[in-house]
């Protein structure tokens, strides 16, 4: 289990740098925007497709107010404000400096932003016609808490769509860097589809559709791996802190050169990185009483 003060510490600290970055986020805000469309999950991926062709007739018939859960910088927010003009948006972050750079990205005095737990949501029952989230939800420390919580708030028909990261996510980092170090080291659990499905339906959501996409990413080497990761505060911490930092140096450099030998990008001059992504919507029915 995740310690909170280390996710809002990570990803304070990773504000500044966090757009420069963040190009698997970007990419998965947008999929998540085609999602809630019924469109193509990601545009330049045909291949990839959606489900949920009727999901967009809930939150267009009238002035929704949609709640952007784990905004970050922003992207989502931006994409969100962008499909629904009209809409009263409010977005959330665990971070503050988070909120300060969405505040500078969005430039829309609209656009409510507060710093808030997704576990403990500063926001009265029924207050939204729709909650997104795009990457958030992995570093929830109770998801089932996380999800009632966006039950709460929604409205009754009220629709949740989110990403998230399952369990393949850093695959091929987390075997090499177990290969390299002579002691087991745990690291974050993510949930898969199954496991996601059965929170939901506990938190009194009805779940319409979830998707499973694997995105590859490269990267140079391992070290601009593990930059990118603390870079954007998605530093996957290992539960068993026995260690300083990240990576200690010795198993870092061991790593590597188990990661250039077994994963070596396509063209050959770098590495590739797996990203178990998965979108879900969820609905908060007219009879869903917890």
């Amino acid at each position: 289990m995740m310690d909170k003060n280390i996710i809002k510490k990570s990803f304070s600290e990773a504000a500044r740098s966090y757009d420069s970055n963040s190009e698997l986020q970007s990419l998965v805000a947008e999929g998540l925007m085609n999602f809630l469309r019924g469109a193509d999950c990601f545009e330049k991926k045909p291949a990839y497709s959606c489900s949920v062709t009727e999901i967009p007739q809930a939150i267009t018939d009238y002035t929704p107010h949609i709640l952007d859960i784990g905004c970050g910088t922003g992207s989502l927010t931006a994409g969100i404000k962008g499909l629904f003009p009209e809409a009263r948006v409010h977005a959330s972050d665990i971070a503050l400096p988070m909120l300060a750079m969405a505040r500078q990205n969005l430039r829309d005095d609209n656009i409510g932003l507060v710093q808030a737990d997704f576990e403990a949501l500063p926001f009265n029952d029924s207050t939204f016609d729709a909650v997104a989230s795009s990457l958030a939800y992995q570093w929830a420390q109770d998801v089932l808490s996380a999800f009632r919580e966006a039950w709460r708030v929604l409205k009754k028909d009220g629709l949740l769509v989110f990403s998230t990261l399952g369990p393949d996510t850093l695959r091929e980092l987390r075997e090499c860097y177990a290969s390299a170090k002579s002691t087991h080291t745990h690291f974050m659990p993510f949930m898969g589809p199954d496991a996601l499905a059965i929170e939901l339906k506990e938190a009194g959501l009805e779940v319409e559709a979830i998707e499973r996409h694997s995105e590859l990413m490269t990267y140079e080497h391992l070290r601009g791996l593990v930059r990118a990761l603390r870079d954007t505060g998605a530093s996957p911490a290992p539960v068993d802190r026995a260690e300083p930092g990240l990576f200690p140096g010795l198993a870092l450099k061991r790593a590597e050169r188990i990661y250039l030998k077994k994963y070596p990008s396509a063209n050959g001059m770098g590495i590739q990185a797996t990203y178990d992504v998965i979108f879900a919507a969820a609905r908060k029915g007219s009879g869903n009483e917890r």
